[in-house]
């Protein structure tokens, strides 16, 4: 079945924390949004926005109606006057030097004893996170990637180009991507977007990268030389650039509550395959190379 594929751009409203590592009592993250992140982000936002019941079986049909019916890409700062403006790459040396320059801060804190409300000793933490405004600007920071979609049907709940549904309650994808939580392991106020979240159907990528959106999943045509935006798996890959990564994601546990995924090792995003490729997003965390173009 065909997908639809979707240019969405948002505003930060906070400062944003999408956990990278943890070194010594720093919380470090990532200067962009990882692409599996919206995917489960999605899921309590619209159990919420469908007013379905607050438990675990809510969250699995719905997590598992998102997995099977929505892809992205990962969501890059946008750098530069509205209307000239351009994504900045964090594998891109020079875009990475601004990133981490004028949109990447920090926010320190305690560890408190829940019994006296005091502080501990010890307990000190620094969290990294992305600014809501660029050092010097009143302007929020704005952020774009893409969005593909399928129609797709999960025990009443179901989801196509225009938003998801059950029974008489319908919601828009603007709305959903304005209610999500992106990032913010130590507080809730982290992660949170204005509500004009802007979204038009695409036709391609970044740059003019071609798309094949009729297949079981989309595929994005590489060229040789050129950067993948997204991370591969990593098997049998021929290029240069980005290192290895291992991949992971909180998720719904099988007793209830989040748990940690199984990490998969990928080439980072930013990679470069030596000749054209064609990559499949058939997982929410990393593409598979499926085939060589000619």
């Amino acid at each position: 079945m065909s997908w639809s594929c979707f240019r969405v751009r948002f505003r930060l409203r906070s400062d944003m924390h999408c956990g990278s590592l943890v070194l010594g009592f720093v919380a470090r993250a990532f200067p962009f949004v990882p692409q599996h992140l919206p995917l489960y982000a999605l899921v309590p936002a619209a159990v919420a926005a469908l007013g379905l019941p607050d438990r675990r079986d809510s969250y699995k049909k719905v997590e598992k109606l998102v997995l099977n019916a929505v892809r992205a890409t990962p969501f890059f700062v946008l750098y530069g006057d509205r209307g000239g403006e351009r994504p900045l790459f964090p594998w891109v040396e020079d875009d990475r030097a601004v990133l981490e320059a004028d949109f990447m801060g920090s926010r320190y804190g305690v560890g408190l004893d829940d019994a006296t409300r005091s502080a501990e000793e010890g307990r000190l933490f620094e969290t990294e996170v992305l600014l809501a405004h660029a050092r010097g600007s009143m302007a929020s920071t704005r952020m774009e990637g893409y969005v593909w979609l399928r129609p797709a049907e999960e025990e009443g709940v179901s989801l196509d180009a225009a938003g998801m549904a059950c029974g008489d309650r319908r919601v828009s994808w603007p709305e959903l991507f304005a209610s999500l939580s992106l990032g913010g392991d130590r507080t809730r106020s982290l992660g949170r977007l204005w509500p004009d979240v802007e979204m038009e159907e695409a036709a391609t990528l970044w740059g003019g990268m071609t798309m094949q959106p009729d297949g079981p999943w989309p595929r994005l045509l590489v060229k040789g030389g050129e950067s993948c935006p997204v991370a591969l798996e990593a098997v049998n890959l021929e290029g240069s650039g980005s290192p290895y990564t291992v991949l992971t994601g909180r998720r719904i546990g099988e007793n209830g509550g989040y748990g940690m995924d199984r990490g998969t090792v990928a080439r980072d995003m930013g990679w470069a395959p030596r000749e054209d490729m064609l990559v499949e997003l058939c997982a929410e965390r990393f593409a598979r190379r499926c085939g060589n173009e000619a």
